[in-house]
């Protein structure tokens, strides 16, 4: 001990030396803990960005699943005598509505025009159903077409859905993860993207698919 005190002693040029690295580091520690939390509230908003779509990616699969129900259920309905013809508005109305809430929170522009079909679908269903009742008679078949062309075109974006909500339910776990992992994730994802619009092709034709 004495000879480290000597030492000190013979060099008191150190103490210098030690308050200009503690004055770094306190400089580095002031920098990064600020930086870190931002990091932090970046990650959290992040991931609740993630599990938001995920979400909302999910509602809107079942709201397409209850809107094609909906437009099968109005086709039967058509069909029958008008005494027996019954109008399920309240059905219509609480679908309606779920899709509207979808619409305001939408933020991507093909899911968002995918709910608009749905809502269109609806809307020429409960149509459908109560001319039939007043006319007393069977829907034209043009009427009867548009409906099921609107059914088609649900079934073939319903299978774009579902590969979104595989990707959505899957980012919000790696969403938590760095940068890096992240993009490395998205190019993967891009990938099979770009391969699954190969094996489903969207028709260029602005007319609607000639239903089966």
């Amino acid at each position: 001990m004495p000879d480290l005190l000597r030492w000190m002693e013979d060099h008191d040029k150190l103490s210098g030396w030690a308050q200009a690295i503690g004055a770094v580091l306190a400089l580095v520690i002031a920098i990064m803990i600020p930086a870190w939390q931002r990091m932090a509230e970046r990650r959290d908003r992040r991931v609740e960005a993630a599990a938001l779509d995920a979400v909302m990616v999910g509602a809107l699969f079942h709201v397409m699943l209850d809107a094609e129900s909906y437009a099968h259920s109005a086709l039967l309905q058509a069909d029958r005598p008008a005494s027996e013809i019954s109008v399920d508005e309240i059905g219509a109305t609480d679908l309606l509505a779920r899709i509207l809430q979808l619409e305001e929170r939408e933020r991507d522009f093909l899911r968002s025009t995918i709910e608009g079909k749905c809502r269109s679908v609806v809307l020429k269903s409960m149509k459908l159903i109560k001319v039939a009742s007043v006319r007393g008679k069977p829907p034209l078949q043009m009427e009867i077409g548009s409906i099921n062309n609107e059914i088609v075109w649900l079934n073939r974006d319903r299978e774009r859905v579902l590969f979104e909500m595989d990707r959505a339910n899957r980012y919000e776990t790696i969403s938590r993860f760095p940068g890096l992992v992240r993009f490395v994730w998205h190019l993967i994802w891009w990938g099979k993207w770009k391969r699954w619009l190969k094996a489903n092709p969207v028709p260029r034709s602005s007319k609607f698919p000639e239903s089966k």
